[in-house]
This record gives structure tokens, sequence and C-alpha cells, in this order.
């Protein structure tokens, strides 16, 4: 269970079972985070949600082929502009 940016963006990049709260402070950078990953189901909004939403699990399938498209979208950026 997290509240910020950090410990979501670690949650999913090690496949961690989580959920995020959102608050006033961080709403905007991590519920565009989380809808880029397809993980907006991952915010709750009570503490009755919790428990719910980490019973269910996650299939982490869509958000790891979004991170591998955007490894090498960036390696071959970096081959394409970097003179070695």
């Amino acid at each position: 269970m997290t509240d910020t940016f950090h410990g979501t963006v670690f949650s999913i990049k090690y496949n961690k079972n989580f959920v995020t709260i959102v608050k006033g402070t961080n709403e905007q950078k991590l519920e565009f985070l989380l809808h880029q990953f397809k993980l907006a189901n991952r915010i709750v909004e009570t503490p009755a949600d919790i428990k719910c939403k980490l019973d269910e699990g996650i299939d982490y399938t869509n958000s790891n082929s979004i991170i591998d498209k955007a490894i090498i979208k960036s390696i071959n950026y970096l081959k394409n502009n970097i003179s070695l």
C-alpha cells in the first residue's frame, strides 16, 4: 500500500501486488502513471477497498508489454542519435 509516486513506480517495475491511495497533492501524476500502465483499478478510495483490491492480485502482462516497448523505443532513439 502506497500513497507516493515512487512507491507506485517500484511496485509496477517489480510486479508487486499493491494499491495506491491518491491524495490531492499527487493526484495528477499518480493517476496519469496508473492510467499509462493500465492499472487505474489499483487506486483505492476507502480503507475497506484495500483488502479487496489486494486480494484480486494484478496481471502485469499489459504493463510489462508497455514497459518493454518503451525500452526498445529508448534504445533505438539512443542508437540513432548518439555517435560512438
